[in-house]
């Protein structure tokens, strides 16, 4: 069916534009640090000018690309037109 294509899409999209959203505000800092602490310390020999602490490490990241709020709006989109297929073929099986 037409409806659960554009759903399935939309659904996706709009997920990924609120990951990017939510990346741009440092949420996920805490997990690029864990892993470079991580690697650090298991394979000391990989060590490349790592961080001392995670604020040091928080203002190394600190200019952030924009977010990418057209994904999130092209999911929207498709979200929008599943509504609208939904309801034609919904019509269309009633008659």
């Amino acid at each position: 069916m037409l409806c659960d294509a554009f759903f399935t899409v939309g659904i996706l999209f709009i997920g990924f534009g609120l990951l990017s959203a939510i990346s741009t505000t440092g949420l996920f800092d805490m997990f690029g640090y864990s892993k470079d602490w991580l690697i650090s310390v298991f394979l000391p020999f990989l060590r490349r000018g790592r961080a001392k602490d995670f604020n040091e490490y928080k203002e190394s990241k600190s200019p952030r690309k924009p977010a990418k709020w057209h994904i999130g709006i092209v999911g929207a989109c498709f979200f929008a037109l599943s509504m609208v297929f939904l309801v034609i073929e919904s019509q269309l099986t009633t008659i």
